[in-house]
């Protein structure tokens, strides 16, 4: 089951809707975080933001692996990323990471925390502290994670006459 789907990993213009299919496979992470950068950059998110986003989602879909999948490979992952328009906010970016796993909300366990020399630990700080909003919705065979992420004032405006979210 080692295929994988990538569909319009770098979409001409925003905003249309980037939606990716991958396999829980860590040599994944990287076209996915490519694809997730390249959207986030057409939708007139600036360098910096570009790049918080990219290591945000690398991080969560990391995490969907090791922990709603045990490592196992093959496992589905969804990701939708797409641009709203939201009043107070302007531009915000919503992105949508589906899993099939185990539905175990990170925030009900226990944190860990840092220990240097040992892998993880900070993919939820990472999270909480690069994005504007969070939130696990646990499904009945998953979870739902949705992040935000606001333009800051003076990115460009290329994606102003997007209609609204939902």
């Amino acid at each position: 089951m080692g295929s994988r789907q990538v569909q319009d990993p770098k979409p001409a213009v925003p905003p249309d809707q980037l939606h990716l299919r991958v396999s829980s496979d860590t040599a994944n992470l990287a076209e996915v975080r490519r694809a997730v950068e390249s959207y986030a950059g057409a939708a007139g998110f600036d360098e910096a933001a570009v790049a918080e986003i990219g290591l945000v989602v690398n991080e969560a879909m990391a995490n969907v692996i090791r922990h709603a999948y045990g490592n196992q490979t093959g496992r589905p992952i969804e990701l939708e990323a797409e641009p709203v328009s939201e009043p107070h906010h302007g531009i915000v970016l919503r992105l949508r990471m589906r899993d099939w796993g185990n539905g175990i909300s990170p925030e009900d366990v226990p944190v860990r925390g840092y220990v240097p020399g040992e892998p993880g630990g900070l993919g939820l700080v990472c999270l909480k502290q690069m994005m504007d909003s969070v939130e696990y919705s646990p499904q009945p065979d998953g979870m739902l994670l949705t992040m935000t992420k606001r333009r800051a004032k003076g990115e460009s405006a290329k994606s102003e006459s997007m209609p609204s979210g939902e």
